[in-house]
């Protein structure tokens, strides 16, 4: 079987021409469908990493619904092979997915929301954080509708960690936190601030903490300068 030399070829050159192709007629869209499938079945998980790119620029590039769809239905394919081959690769590349998954649900065309979300839902598998998998069907509807954070936030400052916090755990809370952090309520960002907190004195790694520290740290200074209440500010300050 030789599809692995040129498999490199296949997922950059070959792959965004069936990606481009869903909006054509239906006959055609699902025979591109059903190759592309066909390729994410062949190719080695290893190449997830070039064909989570190759995706993302086509969905970035494209405003076409059923082309959107189209690789939402791929990857999800795909990612269900990497999970079920190699999950640490799933965990670390949670970082990437997350953020354009995230947007991809609250587009307005209902069949690209419906399809992102079934895509997350299974990306959503590779966090590998014991304390959070409990909590994972509460995040995913918090991202889903944003008038759950709140809720989700209260029910997450009961969680003891005790387990290592990685990249994968990262990737889906900060966000949460950064949304609980612009919260008009004292308690919700006092919650944040101590969920941080006991977050961060579990990450061994300061490489997977780097790519959040951006969106997280800016949010927790505006809170504790911009909050009147001392306590919750004297909790942010300590975080």
């Amino acid at each position: 079987d030789d599809f692995p030399l040129v498999e490199s070829d296949w997922v950059s050159h070959i792959l965004p021409i069936i990606l481009s192709r869903f909006q054509d007629s239906p006959t055609v869209g699902e025979s591109a469908l059903n190759l592309g499938l066909a390729i994410v079945k062949k190719i080695s998980v290893q190449t997830f990493p070039l064909v989570t790119r190759v995706i993302f620029n086509v969905l970035e590039e494209t405003s076409k619904w059923k082309v959107k769809v189209g690789c939402l239905q791929i990857l999800k394919s795909y990612i269900e092979r990497v999970e079920n081959l190699d999950r640490d690769l799933l965990s670390v590349s949670l970082n990437l997915l997350i953020p354009v998954l995230r947007e991809l649900v609250h587009d307005t065309r209902k069949e690209v929301s419906n399809q992102s979300l079934e895509t997350l839902t299974v990306a959503m598998k590779g966090i590998n954080n014991k304390d959070l998998e409990p909590f994972i069907p509460e995040l995913i509807q918090a991202i889903q509708n944003p008038l759950q954070i709140e809720e989700s936030i209260q029910h997450l400052g009961g969680v003891v960690f005790v387990q290592t916090v990685d990249s994968s755990a990262l990737s889906v809370m900060v966000p949460l936190m950064v949304a609980g952090f612009k919260q008009p309520k004292f308690i919700i960002k006092r919650l944040c601030a101590r969920i941080v907190g006991n977050m961060v004195k579990l990450v061994e790694d300061p490489l997977d903490a780097a790519p959040f520290l951006d969106d997280l740290i800016p949010k927790i200074k505006e809170s504790r300068d911009t909050v009147s209440e001392p306590e919750v500010r004297d909790v942010l300050s300590q975080t």
